[in-house]
């Protein structure tokens, strides 16, 4: 996994933790993908809560992370 964009989650919570919650969105799409998120990012593009987290998956399902999730 590529490393995790923490920046704005910095004294929220502990590096470990936001690098379990990226990690776990993008290993389970299909359980955030039914979590709604309530910033209106629909307006942005997003779909679903993984959105918020993973930006693109390429041919491999490798991940370029998104910073959204942590704001």
């Amino acid at each position: 996994m590529p490393a995790i964009p923490i920046g704005a989650f910095v004294g929220l919570q502990s590096p470990e933790v936001v690098r379990d919650i990226y990690v776990f969105a993008a290993e389970h799409p299909e359980v955030l993908d039914y979590v709604p998120c309530f910033c209106n990012c629909q307006l942005m593009g997003h779909k679903g809560n993984t959105d918020c987290f993973v930006k693109t998956r390429d041919a491999d399902n490798r991940v370029t992370w998104d910073e959204h999730g942590g704001t």
